[in-house]
């Protein structure tokens, strides 16, 4: 092959992996306003209040590692909030959702170490073009530019991925290195703590009893941290009337959809279908020894597998719909992403020829190209319906500030005495925080 020749097997597949990720980030930087939304007031907003309301550091300290959100502990992102006070004095949105939104650049890059390692950079590269276009896409834009949702959902996978793979690096730093990203991935949400059981059979499968001990210590550490003054939330799980065989039915199937919730658009049936297959292949490609040949993805799809029976827990009795929603269909790609890792390591790479003769390539590539086409413009017109909402709403609220008012921050109008309870929250909330110098509302008045 020629210089040139050569540089071209480089250069078209780097811009077609690029292209994907600054039209992903494109999108994000243009629909991100400086407005809460949900889980912002508490998590954000309420949180910071209670913090400068503080009066010395120890008692700051104390709410820190007290302080929980729902079913969670939040400690990654509070310490990112925190540190933003600190530094400018007051919160600022936008850039909490740029670094969020981030965080999919990072889950990238820890993809691509996991992924061909073995093989020569320019087939790498052409291989690698299907994950970009699966993972830079706005299927969970539920879960992007919004502050709290992004630096919680995000960065826990990226986390727990990134120590996973490190834990079968042979590095000296490779471990501690895993130990840290352990304890950030527990850090930033509670579906980090699958990463527990699972650092613990991979080092016993090793035999590596010293660092079962310190994995075991960090362990314990990071446990008494998330249990001190934890208050236990109702899992969702099904009520008692359901007969058992019933409720076991309900919650695989749960389960099993959202694990394939990457296919619930346009139609919903096909989430079911899609985490039907994609758990009969994994089983089929485990069968061929593929994860005893890779144990880092191996265990990264386990780490999957464990969070979707965790969330079938917590959200079971919201509905299927729960399961399909946007903010959980990362889990479902990426499942698809590794079984591709694992059709190309299997079938793929033993060609030798131009992987861009690969009838197989083609269709995966055009695919992932059209899928993502498809999922940018669904997650466009999300986001700008969102903004909508959310610009109608804080406008409700300029226009009638008073703590009694029950139109707005939140829209469409509440519909039930919750969400009207919940407005009257947000609207102490936004005050206090406005007095406090922590957050001021923009003033959006003259929308309808």
């Amino acid at each position: 092959m020629s210089s040139a020749a050569r540089k071209l097997s480089i250069v078209i597949p780097l811009v077609l992996i690029a292209l994907p990720a600054i039209l992903f980030c494109s999108i994000l930087a243009r629909y991100v306003i400086d407005v809460p939304m949900f889980d912002d007031y508490d998590a954000v907003l309420g949180f910071l209040n209670h913090l400068k309301a503080a009066p010395t550091f120890w008692a700051k300290l104390i709410f820190f590692l007290g302080s929980q959100h729902s079913e969670y502990k939040l400690f990654f992102e509070e310490a990112v909030f925190w540190a933003q006070v600190k530094a400018l004095g007051h919160i600022n949105l936008p850039s909490l959702c740029m670094l969020g939104n981030g965080f999919a650049l990072l889950l990238g890059i820890v993809l691509w170490r996991m992924f061909l390692p073995a093989a020569e950079l320019s087939r790498r590269l052409i291989f690698f073009i299907p994950v970009s276009w699966l993972l830079f896409q706005l299927q969970y834009a539920q879960t992007l530019d919004f502050p709290i949702g992004a630096l919680q959902n995000l960065p826990v996978i990226v986390f727990s991925l990134a120590a996973i793979h490190l834990l079968f690096e042979t590095k000296r730093w490779s471990f501690s290195a895993a130990l840290a990203l352990f304890v950030l991935a527990i850090s930033s949400s509670g579906n980090g703590l699958v990463l527990i059981p699972i650092g613990l059979v991979v080092l016993a499968v090793r035999r590596d009893f010293r660092r079962i001990f310190a994995w075991a210590g960090v362990s314990a550490v990071c446990m008494a941290s998330y249990l001190y003054n934890y208050t236990p939330a109702n899992w969702q799980t099904p009520s008692g009337s359901v007969i058992p065989a019933v409720a076991r039915l309900r919650s695989l199937g749960f389960a099993v959809s959202l694990l394939g919730s990457a296919g619930a658009y346009p139609i919903r049936a096909g989430g079911i279908v899609l985490g039907t297959l994609l758990c009969l292949f994994c089983i089929y490609v485990g069968r061929r020894g593929y994860f005893r040949k890779r144990p880092d993805v191996g265990y990264s799809v386990v780490f999957l597998v464990l969070t979707s029976i965790c969330l079938t827990c917590f959200r079971l009795n919201y509905g299927f719909q729960a399961s399909m929603a946007s903010r959980y269909t990362i889990y479902s790609t990426l499942l698809l992403i590794f079984g591709w890792f694992a059709i190309v390591e299997l079938w793929l790479d033993r060609n030798r020829h131009l992987p861009w003769r690969n009838p197989m390539f083609v269709c995966a590539a055009c695919g992932a190209i059209c899928f993502s086409v498809a999922m940018d413009v669904w997650g466009a017109r999300f986001l700008e319906r969102r903004n909508r909402d959310l610009i109608i709403g804080m406008s409700l609220y300029a226009r009638n500030p008073s703590p009694q008012a029950t139109s707005g921050p939140v829209f469409p109008p509440p519909a039930t005495a919750d969400v009207q309870a919940f407005n009257l929250r947000v609207r102490e909330i936004l005050r206090q925080s406005s007095e406090l110098g922590i957050y001021r509302p923009p003033a959006y008045r003259d929308v309808r």
